[in-house]
């Protein structure tokens, strides 16, 4: 779909305090490790994730989407009466229900006349909210909208820890379960708004989306545990993305050439390296954050786009591409002017 109304007005990121190493995580699995003949390093040797960062404490979801929806709104110099939506893309949760966005909502006292309701697909979350919204703002239901992750890997992969160094799992458990050591924790904000209410912001230019179903049993995660089968998975995601590209290609113009930054979804290194590969990318153009916050789900994507604007890589009338991907398998991108 191809946008002439919707623009990013602002983003924000926080990162979560405490600091785990893959380094520490091995050494409590190592009996097990040792035991199925597994080298101790094998997790970073295998990701690329050296650490990544849990909340303190009981902290919950909406806790950090409600303080980054704090920070972002006082970044952007609206008012929360300004706002016409709020939408979660959290994949963890307080509860099952009520939404992580009512809760949101409420902590923020927004108006009842606010929209607000999340949005659940994976990894891919937050930019399928992206795209409700700017389809929204697009029709003109709305002038500006917010967007809020609040990720907390930690208790996935605590539980998965206990239940790994306390019996006799064996190597294919370890591996099929090694996704859920990639977790991190993180929270992010995104406002949208009609280009004519944010005369400074950034145009979203278009965005294409593909599914490959077929493969929506690769990656299946429970409260207490994600199991993958991760070489597949990668395999077929890559492939999907390639698709996604070719269709863009196709429809809208694009050449990846032309890109300044190419943001993607964070799973670790071989994800990220296949992709540069088989999309022919420029690595340089490639914020990595995954080997210092792993893999934080629907966060992760802008995430990584608010840390480029925070280094300064951002610079007016460069061409963004924003590419997602998660289980399912779906996939979609997004063309963003900054």
């Amino acid at each position: 779909m191809l946008f002439t109304k919707v623009s990013i007005h602002t983003i924000a990121h926080i990162e979560a305090p405490i600091l785990v190493s893959s380094a520490a995580i091995s050494k409590r699995l190592s009996a097990t490790l040792h035991r199925n003949r597994l080298p101790e390093n094998i997790l970073e040797r295998i990701t690329g994730i050296k650490e990544r960062r849990f909340w303190s404490g009981d902290t919950q979801p909406s806790d950090v989407a409600t303080e980054v929806a704090e920070k972002v709104i006082q970044k952007s110099g609206l008012s929360k009466k300004d706002l016409g939506a709020i939408i979660s893309t959290s994949i963890t949760k307080d509860f099952i229900e009520p939404s992580i966005a009512s809760i949101v909502h409420g902590n923020l006292k927004l108006a009842p006349e606010c929209i607000n309701f999340d949005v659940g697909s994976a990894c891919l979350g937050f930019l399928n909210g992206m795209q409700v919204v700017a389809s929204m703002i697009e029709a003109g239901m709305l002038k500006h909208a917010l967007i809020v992750s609040g990720e907390s890997g930690h208790q996935g992969l605590e539980a998965t820890l206990r239940r790994l160094e306390n019996t006799n799992a064996s190597g294919e458990e370890l591996r099929s379960q090694l996704a859920t050591l990639t977790l991190g924790s993180g929270a992010v904000a995104m406002l949208l708004s009609h280009r004519n209410a944010a005369p400074f912001g950034h145009p979203i230019q278009s965005m294409l989306t593909l599914a490959a179903t077929e493969h929506n049993r690769l990656c299946c995660g429970w409260y207490d545990r994600m199991e993958t089968d991760a070489p597949e998975l990668l395999k077929q995601a890559v492939a999907l993305k390639s698709k996604t590209f070719q269709r863009s290609q196709n429809e809208y113009g694009w050449d990846l050439n032309d890109f300044d930054e190419i943001v993607f979804h964070q799973v670790g290194k071989t994800y990220i390296n296949n992709a540069i590969k088989t999309l022919g990318l420029d690595e340089r153009k490639v914020l990595r954050t995954y080997p210092e916050y792993g893999n934080m789900a629907s966060a992760s994507l802008p995430f990584t786009l608010s840390k480029l604007e925070e280094l300064g890589r951002l610079n007016a009338g460069n061409k963004i591409a924003l590419v997602g991907a998660g289980s399912g398998l779906n996939s979609m991108v997004v063309e963003v002017l900054w």
